[in-house]
């Protein structure tokens, strides 16, 4: 009688065959991260066909009046009866100096008024006057009531003809005195 002996078990027999297929899943892995890695490359690779390039230049600069500041009288003799008419207009004298040799054609110039508003005009274009409530100083450009803190544009080096109109507030009656009221008239880049 011929007898066999074992020398392994089934068990022992299937332990290669288990690394194996352990050995095999750990190379997918590998080249599944591999490819995923150098997918991304790729990807950043592909991105890199466009350039963009420029010039940061700074606007030139620009002045109002070089004079300082700029006044307009309505003079001593202005009659409390005939303020209404809107008969008392003066021309605001401004000019705009711009550094020589440069051109702001790159850029928007603006400009605004800014002044403590009366409570009288629906355009909120005036500016009151400190001495007296019912008094107030409409500003205007190119004819137009100049709405204050609201810009305009500047077209080229020439700005709008800015006027001056004194104004009552209506059913009021003005008082004999002096009068003054205060502005700022700004040009500023967009």
């Amino acid at each position: 009688m011929i007898t066999f002996k074992r020398s392994a078990s089934s068990e022992n027999l299937d332990a290669p065959y288990k690394y194996k297929k352990k050995g095999v899943s750990i190379i997918l892995i590998i080249i599944l991260l591999s490819l995923l890695v150098l997918s991304e490359n790729l990807m950043a690779i592909e991105a890199e066909n466009m350039e963009f390039r420029g010039t940061l230049i700074e606007p030139p600069p620009c002045n109002l009046s070089a004079e300082g500041t700029i006044k307009v009288n309505f003079g001593d003799k202005v009659g409390v009866k005939k303020v209404a008419s809107g008969k008392y207009r003066q021309s605001i004298p401004v000019t705009l100096h711009c550094e020589q040799g440069s051109s702001h054609s790159a850029w928007q110039l603006m400009i605004s008024v800014s002044g403590n508003p009366v409570s009288f005009d629906s355009e909120k274009a005036t500016i009151v006057t400190s001495e007296r409530d019912a008094l107030g100083v409409k500003i205007y450009a190119d004819g137009k009531p100049f709405m204050l803190d609201s810009a305009l544009k500047v077209n080229g080096d020439s700005l709008p003809a800015l006027e001056a109109v004194l104004v009552q507030q209506e059913g009021a009656d003005l008082k004999e005195g002096a009068f003054s009221a205060h502005a700022t008239l700004r040009v500023a880049y967009e």
